[in-house]
């Protein structure tokens, strides 16, 4: 479960320079690694209401970023939609807030260790971008790297 809850904003912290690389070399893919912790998570139990999570049920969250030394360059902000309880599946969007725009995410939630989600598309200097999110997680963080094109 506290994976879930980390990986889902999978979302994400990129270094100014690489994020305004990206911005110049649209033709060219950029690798972005950033870390994730834990922010505020709000459950929603629609009906069937009950102590277990049934589909139907949503998580909303916001989770702080950070660069590799620690400082924070953004947020990002999603929900989840429980599609199965058992073994629990959810399909999951976020938006990531960087200062040279947002990137935005679609992932099928599993559980598992690692995970890699959809980056569909973007504004600001990530306009024209896609690529993938490959989360892991590192102790009280998610590693979160991101290859766009």
């Amino acid at each position: 479960m506290r994976h879930l809850w980390l990986l889902i904003g999978l979302a994400a912290v990129v270094s100014l320079g690489v994020a305004t690389a990206v911005g110049r070399a649209s033709s060219r893919a950029a690798a972005l690694h950033f870390y994730e912790r834990q922010g505020p998570i709000t459950f929603v139990d629609n009906p069937p209401k009950g102590k277990q999570s049934t589909a139907g049920d949503e998580l909303v969250f916001t989770n702080p970023v950070y660069t590799r030394h620690g400082g924070r360059v953004g947020s990002d902000h999603g929900t989840c939609t429980i599609v199965r309880a058992r073994p629990r599946v959810a399909q999951c969007t976020s938006t990531l807030q960087l200062p040279q725009g947002q990137l935005m995410i679609l992932e099928l939630e599993t559980g598992k260790p690692s995970n890699t989600a959809a980056v569909v598309g973007g504004t600001g200097q990530f306009a024209a971008v896609h690529g993938t999110l490959t989360t892991r997680t590192a102790g009280k963080a998610n590693v979160l790297d991101i290859v766009l094109r």
